[in-house]
This record gives structure tokens, C-alpha cells and sequence, in this order.
């Protein structure tokens, strides 16, 4: 997978060929049926980032004082994969996730996560992702 910000993003394609046939057996065309089971590694990238964006910026405005440093340890911890994959899991992303193994891997997880994220930001606009993120790591700095 491609790494931004300290987050792995793998591709999730583990069970498409599995869910190709499926639906190829229902009589969905196979044109369909690749456009409907498309990667979501745009959607991933563009969530990790705007993540990133977000909790940098979200950082210097709450402790100016705080030295790069600072910053950047405190975004590195929130956008861990543990940190990560521990929301995700109590946010049930693990339901939204096409993936022929279970539990979900941890980098499959974090993917589904951030493409979530991605798809809010493309769907709604960065301000309703901001909101988002926002609840995610107020739940974070309180311990949910």
C-alpha cells in the first residue's frame, strides 16, 4: 500500500473477485459489475489527508504555543493505525467493509476509515467531514 501522513492505505480488494461472481451469477453485467467494485484508494488518500489537514490545523489553533514538534506527535498519535482502528471498530466501519477475512484486518480497516472520510468530504464538503472528525476525536480525547 501507499503510505500519507504515517497511515498505511492499502487497496481493498479482497473479496471482489468472490463478489464479482456473486453478482455475475445474479445476471449483472460484468461492465457493472467492475465499475460497482472499484478501489477506494482515491477515497482513502483524500480522507488520510484532509484527517491530517484537519488535526494539523485543529492543533496549532488550540495550543499556538506548541512547538512543530508538538504538533506533529500529537497528529501522529490521532491518526495512528491503532488509534485508528480502535475508533473505526466502535464506529462499526467494520460493517461498511468488503473483505472475505474477519475480523477485518487492522490496514483494511484504516482504509475503509479513511475512504469514509473521503467520500463524506466529496458528498457533504470539508466543512460536514471537519464536523466529523471533530466528534471522532473528541470520542478519541475522551477515551470512547
Amino acid at each position: 500500500g501507499n503510505t500519507l501522513t504515517g497511515i498505511t492505505i492499502q487497496r481493498f480488494r479482497l473479496s471482489a473477485p468472490a463478489e464479482q461472481e456473486r453478482r455475475k451469477q445474479l445476471g449483472v453485467d460484468s461492465e457493472t459489475t467492475a465499475l460497482a467494485l472499484k478501489d477506494n484508494l482515491q477515497l482513502s488518500e483524500k480522507g488520510a489527508g484532509l484527517t491530517n489537514s484537519f488535526l494539523t490545523d485543529w492543533c496549532r489553533a488550540s495550543f499556538p504555543s506548541l512547538p512543530h514538534e508538538g504538533v506533529e506527535c500529537i497528529v501522529g498519535h490521532l491518526t495512528s493505525p491503532s488509534v485508528v482502528t480502535y475508533v473505526a471498530r466502535n464506529l462499526a466501519i467494520e460493517d461498511l467493509t468488503m473483505s472475505a477475512e474477519f475480523p477485518v484486518p487492522d490496514e483494511v480497516l484504516n482504509s475503509t476509515f479513511m475512504a469514509v472520510i473521503g467520500a463524506l468530504e466529496e458528498s457533504s464538503g470539508a466543512e460536514r467531514a471537519a464536523f466529523f472528525l471533530r466528534v471522532r476525536d473528541s470520542l478519541v480525547l475522551i477515551g470512547f
